[in-house]
């Protein structure tokens, strides 16, 4: 078992997208992807989810901009995640 894990760990990284000959068009795909599921999302969902995934804030100080306590505030990331979530993999199968 060790042998295994010692082998999967010097397995090569996959190349990020810079590293492969079409990876400016998988970015510029990979972007407009999520620009698509983002403009989809309810506004309230993908403001949290703009905030907390893309900004950064933390979840305190989420809950302080929205004016609501830390345990509603996490509710409302889970479900943007979900929301977030769901579309993507409604656009996987749409890609296939």
């Amino acid at each position: 078992m060790q042998a295994a894990a010692r082998s999967a760990a010097s397995w090569p990284s996959p190349a990020p997208y810079e590293a492969r000959p079409d990876g400016l068009a998988l970015r510029k795909e990979a972007h407009a992807t999520a620009l698509g599921i983002l403009a989809s999302m309810d506004a309230s969902l993908r403001t949290v989810f703009v905030l907390f995934e893309l900004q950064q804030v933390s979840l305190r100080e989420l809950a302080t901009c929205l004016h609501v306590p830390i345990g509603t505030a996490k509710s409302r990331l889970r479900r943007a995640r979900d929301a977030f979530e769901a579309e993507a993999r409604h656009h996987r199968n749409r890609a296939w």
